[in-house]
Order: C-alpha cells, then sequence, then structure tokens
C-alpha cells in the first residue's frame, strides 16, 4: 500500500526538512523488510524533485524451537518395533515457515540393535517440518527394537541441527530412555535323594538372556534337618552363582551333609531358597533336598549260658543297641529238628514266652524271653528273632535291622 504526506521548505539554501513514519512493532519472526519514499508535486516548478529513498527495517525479533520434554517409552516384548515420539515446539511466529533435522546419537543403547537411527540426510523421517506458526508443535519418530534380553534401561540422545531459517535458534536436546520390561526366571532343582554325607547339588537354570550377567544367593531352612548337626548351612560365599547371562544357563551350588550315626527319620528335608542381584531376574520355587537316613539301630541275641539242661528253662535277652525313632515288634521263633542245621526234637522244647515283644525305641532297651524244655530230649535247637508283623515296605525296617540266630545246645 501506500500513504502520501507533505513538507514545507521556507527557501534557504541547504534547508532540511524531516517526516516522521511509524514502524510497526509485532514479534514475527521475518527477514529484512523495505519500503521506498519518492518526492514529487512541487509547488514550485523551479524545484526539481525526482529523487526516492529506501527505508529497511531490520527484525528484531527470534524463534527458538526446544522439545517439549524427554521420553520413556517401554520396550515390548515379542518380534517387530515399538514407535518412540519426540515433540518439538515453536515460540514464536515465523513467516515463510522452516524446517529443523532431527538426529539420534547412542547414549547406553546401540543404533541398529536397539533402535533404527534418525538419519534427515537420507529419510525425511528425521526432519520437522513447521509451517510457522506461534506454539506449533511438531513430531518425528523412530522405532526400537523388542527383544526378550533382561537389561538396563537404556538411553538414546536426540539433537537439532540444519535449521532452514537462520532466525530460528536451535540449542535444546533430549533423551529418549529405553525402558526395559523383560524378566528371566531362575528355576531351582536338586537331586532326588541323597545319602547322609555325600554333597547335594542344587541346580540353577535361567531361562532369557540377562545383559551384562547376574547373580544368584541361595539360602538353605531347616525342613526337619538341622543345621549344624545334619548338613552345613549355605552362607554368601558358598550359596553364590554367578551367571554370564546367556539364555538357558546352568550354574550348580553344593550342599554339604553330615554323616552321623544317629537313627533319624528316614527322609529329612532341606528347604533351598534364592535371591537375584537383578530385579528383573525372578527365582522360581523353592527347592527341596531330602537326606537319606542309613544308619540303623541293631536287635541282637544274647543268653546267660548257651547249653540248657533237658527239662529245664532257657533264658534269652534281646537287646536294642540305639534309639530309633519309632516303636517296633520283635517276633521269636524256635529252630529244632526239621530245620537246617539243628537236631533237637521239637516236641522237647516249647514255644518262646513271649513270641513276640514291643520296643519302645530307646537306646540299650532289652527284652527277656524264656523258652521251657521236656526231658528225655537232646540236640541242638535255634532262637530266631525277626520283625513282627512287617511286610512288604514296612517303615521298622527303615530303622531297624536283625542280628543272626542264637544257637542253644539241649542235654
Amino acid at each position: 500500500s501506500s500513504a502520501t504526506d507533505n513538507v514545507t521548505f521556507a527557501g534557504n539554501a541547504s534547508e532540511n526538512q524531516t517526516i516522521e513514519i511509524n514502524i510497526t512493532n509485532d514479534s514475527d519472526v521475518e527477514y529484512s523488510e523495505t519500503f521506498i519514499i519518492s518526492i514529487g508535486n512541487s509547488t514550485n516548478n523551479l524545484v526539481n524533485v525526482s529523487d526516492n529513498a529506501t527505508v529497511t527495517i531490520t527484525d528484531d525479533d527470534a524463534a527458538v524451537v526446544t522439545f517439549v520434554a524427554d521420553v520413556e517409552i517401554t520396550e515390548g516384548t515379542g518380534g517387530g518395533n515399538t514407535n518412540a515420539t519426540v515433540t518439538l515446539s515453536l515460540d514464536k511466529a515465523v513467516s515463510g515457515g522452516f524446517t529443523v533435522d532431527v538426529s539420534t546419537t547412542d547414549g547406553t543403547a546401540t543404533a541398529g540393535s536397539d533402535y533404527t537411527a534418525l538419519d534427515p540426510t537420507s529419510t525425511s523421517s528425521g526432519r520437522a517440518t513447521f509451517t510457522g506458526s506461534a506454539g506449533e508443535t511438531q513430531s518425528v519418530s523412530f522405532a526400537i527394537t523388542r527383544d526378550s534380553i533382561v537389561e538396563d534401561n537404556e538411553t538414546i540422545f536426540i539433537s537439532m541441527g540444519n535449521v532452514s531459517n537462520d532466525l530460528v535458534t536451535i540449542t535444546d536436546n533430549a533423551t529418549v530412555t529405553i525402558v526395559n520390561d523383560d524378566t528371566a526366571t531362575v528355576t531351582l532343582s536338586t537331586q532326588n535323594n541323597t545319602n547322609e554325607g555325600d554333597n547335594s547339588t542344587v541346580t540353577l537354570s535361567v531361562d532369557n538372556e540377562v545383559q551384562g550377567g547376574f547373580t544368584v544367593t541361595l539360602a538353605t531352612t531347616d525342613g526337619t534337618a538341622t543345621a549344624g548337626s545334619d548338613y552345613t548351612a549355605l552362607n554368601s560365599t558358598t550359596g553364590l552363582a554367578s551367571f554370564t547371562g546367556n539364555a538357558s544357563e546352568s550354574q550348580t551350588v553344593t550342599v554339604s551333609t553330615i554323616d552321623d550315626e544317629d537313627v533319624e527319620s528316614i527322609h529329612e528335608t532341606i528347604t533351598v531358597s534364592g535371591t537375584s542381584n537383578n530385579s528383573s531376574v525372578l527365582v522360581g520355587s523353592n527347592a527341596t533336598i531330602t537326606l537319606v537316613n542309613d544308619d540303623k539301630g541293631t536287635v541282637t541275641i544274647s543268653v546267660d549260658n548257651a547249653t540248657v539242661t533237658a527239662g529245664q528253662t532257657a533264658t534269652v535277652y534281646l537287646t536294642l543297641d540305639k534309639a530309633v525313632p519309632t516303636s517296633f515288634d520283635v517276633g521269636v521263633a524256635v529252630l529244632a529238628g526239621g530245620n537246617t542245621g539243628y537236631s533237637a526234637q521239637s516236641n522237647k522244647i516249647n514255644n518262646p514266652s513271649p513270641s513276640s515283644v514291643t520296643f519302645a525305641g530307646n537306646v540299650g532297651e532289652s527284652k527277656t524271653i524264656t523258652i521251657g524244655t521236656s526231658t528225655g530230649g537232646s540236640g541242638t535247637f535255634g532262637i530266631e528273632i525277626s520283625l513282627d508283623g512287617c511286610t512288604g515296605s514296612c517303615d521298622w525296617a527303615d530303622y531297624v535291622s536283625i542280628g543272626g540266630n542264637q544257637t542253644m545246645t539241649f542235654q
């Protein structure tokens, strides 16, 4: 548009007159602008008025592009990718719009394996285009690679460069954090049974890869077995298993058991639990070590005199040498003629009295048996003892053994 104004000269040599033009102050970021001032239509035709002047308006506004915020994004599980988006914001209007290149740089994440890098020189995905409106936002996105690796949170640095309008300032940076959402599980397992005095091996197996490796510390807790007398408890050193972090990797820890001569419950148990130093590595259910008792009490026969006179009574003693954790019955029988190795007439020897005795299971416990005889007989007979009423998988046989038979001479 154009406008007209007048100035009046008095006519003096070298006289100057001025006019004022108001320049509108705005906040738009724009390049320098010009307008032309020309003179004409003098009221005195003796005055030459053919000159022009150019006025340049120099812009004093500036715009800044910043990242709205740092970004955290969960990596995701399974195959494929998860998109990460960063948003840029323009504070003031910029005449004619502009573009800004956006680039990624490895922090702890690695381009190619953890994410797809932004490269505005080869793809438009790394370039943000602004129309130039005040408060305008634009976004760029790139792919985060999903995996099943247990790893620390990883970072990517985002920067701006190559703005197409030199009136726009870009000094901000942003960080994208890839939040790990993968876990690994360590499974504990043990051998079926361990004899007292043998080492028991606990096997630890991890399912997924764990970047950088990790450790699991095992601890033992009394079940029915007692630390110190039945086994040696694990500590932070003996219970430590170190993993390099490979998928399906296994490590072992040894629990030492103690051999004793006590007759104990046939199955004593130790509970094994674990704790990982990595919160993303879970330790599964506890494992159980079963100790198998290999000690037994023995019932033996003794007599005051191995020779008995016909018509007299033989006295037999049954003695338990060790304490056992259960009561049990012992049967007594006489082996006379007709049994291999014995010659006495069976009708000359009475049945044992009693023919069965019950032991409470105390150490040194003793029972007395009497066997009557008749006159007119001679030869040898045997006294046989056995666990009475114990058939099949009777538990008594796990705790008690029977000594040899006693041979008697009858005359």
